[in-house]
């Protein structure tokens, strides 16, 4: 029996039901980030990506929030370590990273994907998982058919990718095996 790695569309799907379920202790929250990873545009600086401004800024400014102490405070930094060691592990080839962390729950998800996502730092009671479930709707699985009057191709279009099923004369065994199955009982 073979394993194979679940699709980007399933992956995503199931992070989007877990995370989902949870809810942040009184008093604490969970800090939902949203990257968009991609170079910046002008090619003057390819390492820096905007998401990566805007993560600092906003961590600065919820830390300022959450007072000098407290078990808020302990539970975001904690959540903003992770965060950055989860931005520095990030594949290059990713144009979107989500983040979702709250150190005192005990839950901490992330997901690199192959699109951007707009930049985005909450830290909020529940997680925001509103981007999260726009990129499911923009991965659902379509089969497009092409026809003319001799031959039907079909393509099967997931997210970015798209395949062409095999035809009855690229597979003539599993074909006729069809076509004749009822003639031998």
């Amino acid at each position: 029996m073979t394993s194979e790695t679940p699709s980007f569309e399933t992956e995503l799907s199931e992070l989007l039901r877990r995370v989902s379920r949870w809810e942040a202790p009184e008093g604490v929250g969970i800090l939902s980030v949203y990257l968009d990873r991609r170079p910046q545009a002008t090619g003057e600086r390819p390492e820096h990506r905007t998401g990566d401004t805007v993560l600092k800024d906003r961590l600065r400014q919820i830390e300022h929030s959450l007072g000098v102490r407290g078990p808020a405070l302990e539970s975001f930094r904690g959540d903003a370590e992770r965060v950055h060691a989860a931005v520095a592990a990030a594949s290059p080839a990713a144009e979107g990273l989500a983040v979702f962390s709250c150190s005192a729950a005990g839950l901490f998800e992330s997901i690199e994907a192959p699109a951007p996502f707009e930049n985005q730092v909450v830290y909020d009671r529940y997680p925001r998982l509103y981007q999260l479930a726009r990129l499911l709707d923009e991965y659902e699985t379509a089969v497009v058919a092409v026809a003319d009057t001799n031959t039907l191709r079909l393509f099967v279009v997931r997210g970015e990718r798209i395949a062409e099923m095999p035809g009855k004369d690229e597979d003539p065994y599993n074909y006729q095996m069809r076509s004749t199955s009822g003639m031998n009982e």
